[in-house]
């Protein structure tokens, strides 16, 4: 099969190479790949340019979104930048389906970059998340221009031939509130480097004395980091040989920072919090291999990369309740589950774990590794194929019918 996969984000873009849909389509692209279908990807961008990544096409369009001066005029009709952004990829999707056509084409819901679809090829939406959701999550004071965007969303919704998605939780919102149905199809894991750099891993551990607590990933309410901020002073202080490590994209918090309000937290033991900025895969799994506990208290996610990765690296991952960690973690059992928004809550969930025998959170360890053994990517890939043979089986039935009935008529 040829399919391309419409993005706002890739592994191949310096602004957004490490978020969970980059990280995704990335891992498909290679295993549909291996099998020995065609992934081509399209992707806005800050320019136009068509190459080969770990031997997959890239199709770079250069997006209306990386122009400040332009997206000023456009915000001014809120939405509106959405739509030419959805235009300009669909335009690029157009010329390549007319140079070989594609079997089916899939779009990430963000941006609601469907808008624009070719409606003669059969095409998806996967699921990344919704923004209301994430706006709900970050705090977004509610304005004109956020419903015009939530909007939108739900609207790109309704141009699929079909939704799927890997979270459950994310899924039933969508059910319940705008009647979607939604094929859940999880996400695999493919570890996608072959050899390891210890660099930043070396800088890190030089600043920690005995073992450390890690969060990776976008640093921000939606994330949690709030929640480990007002309970970090007293984690310290509990345990005077403990580090907590962020890794990640600073997403700030009331105007700041947001790593600013966990070393304010910490008080007297913000020496013992340490902060490196995202990093690639290759520099980032052995600060997880190195990590005593993984800490993702998300406020609500979709199924999350972050927590896919450490366990497959046999982390105890302690993530949150009602926030998709549930598909992946059997509480007490291959991890730990808290509740969102509640430090305290956290905190205790953090003592139970650093107070457990070492064998026992290496079982944990192992089981969580054995959950993530269900994701690869040849059980994932087959899913997915079959769900894409049923999306093309239906477009094509659909447009016999119609045909037939403009022959009749």
């Amino acid at each position: 099969m040829r399919i391309c996969f419409v993005t706002t984000e890739y592994v191949t873009e310096e602004q957004n190479y490490d978020g969970g849909l980059s990280n995704y389509l990335s891992r498909i692209c290679l295993a549909l790949q291996r099998k020995g279908h065609e992934p081509v990807v399209v992707v806005a961008s800050k320019s136009n340019r068509r190459f080969r990544h770990n031997d997959v096409e890239i199709n770079r369009v250069k997006a209306l979104c990386y122009s400040k001066r332009l997206m000023k005029i456009l915000q001014l009709l809120p939405g509106l930048d959405w739509r030419f952004v959805s235009w300009q990829l669909n335009r690029r999707v157009k010329r390549l389906h007319g140079e070989r056509p594609f079997d089916i084409v899939q779009y990430a819901s963000v941006g609601a970059i469907i808008l624009s679809r070719h409606k003669d090829v059969p095409s998806v939406v996967r699921i990344s998340g919704n923004q209301k959701l994430w706006d709900i999550a970050y705090e977004e004071t509610p304005s004109r221009k956020k419903l015009a965007y939530q909007n939108l969303e739900i609207a790109g919704l309704t141009r699929a031939d079909s939704l799927y998605g890997p979270s459950r939780v994310i899924a039933d919102y969508l059910k319940e509130n705008h009647y979607f149905d939604v094929k859940i199809v999880e996400s695999p894991f493919v570890q996608e480097c072959s050899s390891f750099s210890t660099e930043v891993y070396g800088k890190i551990r030089s600043q920690v004395t005995g073992e450390y607590l890690l969060f990776f990933g976008s640093l921000g309410l939606a994330k949690g980091v709030k929640t480990i901020a007002d309970m970090v002073h007293n984690l310290l202080e509990k345990y005077p040989n403990l580090t907590m490590v962020f890794v990640g994209k600073d997403m700030g918090y009331n105007g700041q920072p947001i790593m600013n309000y966990v070393f304010a937290k910490a008080g007297e033991h913000a020496g013992r919090v340490v902060w490196h900025d995202r990093v690639k895969h290759e520099q980032l799994y052995p600060i997880i291999q190195g990590a005593k506990l993984v800490l993702l208290p998300s406020r609500i996610d979709n199924f999350p990369n972050c927590c896919v990765e450490a366990m497959a690296f046999k982390k105890v991952v302690i993530g949150t309740k009602g926030a998709s960690f549930e598909q992946l973690i059997d509480d007490n059992v291959s991890g730990f589950l808290s509740v969102p928004d509640d430090p305290q809550g956290l905190l205790a969930v953090v003592t139970k774990a650093l107070n457990m025998p070492e064998e026992e959170l290496e079982k944990i360890g192992e089981q969580a590794s054995d959950r993530v053994m269900k994701l690869s990517p040849e059980k994932i890939v087959e899913q997915l194929l079959s769900y894409y043979k049923d999306v093309i089986a239906q477009k094509l039935s659909a447009t016999a019918i119609r045909l037939d009935g403009v022959k009749e008529g």
